[in-house]
């Protein structure tokens, strides 16, 4: 083995192709500081993007499989970021430790959403103080969100998530993982079945008179009703919902099933959107204010306008878009967690470009 300088300790950072890579790389200089300040000293970072293999009990596999660029060097620390959920017992497992490998291993997902600068840097620089101190029994490694524990089963070290916030922390981490903005685009086929049966609502007039004559409220529901009828429909379409092997299992499939609920609604919401930019587009320039006044016998107003594109994406979600589906089967491998778990269990390709 060689050490690529003899005053710097080295650190190996290992992260998943896609947010975990993208976390990373904007972070780097941040986690630069903190374990330069962790260790006492200046350290080499080495990073590089590689699919993490995780056991069917979703652990690290003891086999990682590294690049020849990465074999070969003695690494004080490895540092495994990965974007699958850990779980231990019952409990989402924010990072482990791994005392016997010198390997810290950190789950995106329960993160979260919104600020994983600060609990990302705090963590990996919490982690490697213990790896280099070999030890996290002296207290002085508590978080400002959570403490670091050992149990007796096993040669571990865990931080565990926040008993309360944990779970829905880590459902909101996963959908970002799964990216909902960028699922929306691979729906296209469904948005362009649904733009189609949405128009019927701009030629004829009695969905004009039904728009007019339904509540907000009535409007509302319709609308919710017309993204969960998607939503399921892709689900079932797709084989989406997975189902646990084990009953130990339960738990971390759950967690893909709800995340993957709420990545759909989310991307089938930015679709309704659109679709309905596009009929209220439609229907300015079709649909003259004369003409629609005559025909509702009242005084043309914007909210006509708005109300006959409300229902008629509604409609147009409803009708068009069952029977539609990802645009490729590419593009459903990589949608949610379940997929891309079967994809990487005890795997050993070589990283996809994100």
């Amino acid at each position: 083995m060689s050490t690529p300088s003899d005053s710097k300790p080295s650190i190996l950072v290992v992260s998943d192709p896609g947010v975990p890579t993208a976390r990373i790389k904007h972070f780097l200089p941040d986690i630069q500081t903190e374990l330069n300040t962790v260790v006492g000293h200046e350290v080499d970072i080495k990073h590089i993007k590689h699919l993490i293999p995780i056991t069917p009990e979703n652990q690290i596999t003891s086999d990682l499989d590294l690049p020849d660029e990465a074999r070969d060097i003695d690494y004080a620390v490895r540092i495994l970021l990965t974007e699958m959920p850990l779980h231990h017992g019952r409990h989402p497992v924010v990072a482990q430790i791994d005392f016997d490998r010198g390997i810290l291993a950190v789950s995106c997902p329960p993160m979260g959403m919104l600020y994983p600068r600060r609990r990302l840097v705090s963590t990996i620089g919490r982690g490697v103080e213990s790896l280099i101190q070999n030890s996290t029994s002296d207290g002085e490694h508590v978080q400002n969100w959570n403490e670091w524990s050992s149990e007796g089963d096993d040669s571990f070290t865990r931080l565990y998530s926040n008993t309360w916030t944990g779970v829905p922390r880590t459902i909101l981490g996963m959908v970002r993982s799964n990216r909902p903005w960028k699922t929306a685009p691979k729906l296209s086929s469904a948005l362009t079945a649904a733009s189609a049966a949405g128009a019927f609502g701009i030629f004829y007039n009695s969905i004009w008179q039904m728009a007019e004559s339904l509540s907000s409220l009535r409007m509302a529901i319709i609308t919710l009703v017309a993204i969960l009828v998607m939503t399921t429909w892709l689900i079932l379409r797709n084989q989406l919902w997975d189902r646990p092997i084990h009953d130990r299992l339960a738990r971390v499939v759950a967690l893909y099933n709800i995340s993957t609920v709420v990545t759909l609604v989310i991307a089938i919401s930015i679709l309704y959107i659109a679709l309905f930019i596009l009929i209220l587009l439609g229907g300015l320039v079709v649909i003259s204010p004369g003409f629609m006044q005559e025909t509702l016998g009242i005084p043309t107003q914007p909210g006509n306008y708005f109300n006959i594109a409300w229902l008629s994406a509604s409609m147009g979600v409803i009708a068009g878009g069952l029977g539609s589906g990802f645009d490729s089967e590419a593009d459903l491998q990589q949608m949610t967690h379940g997929r891309r778990e079967r994809q990487r269990v005890l795997s050993k390709d070589k990283d996809e470009d994100d």
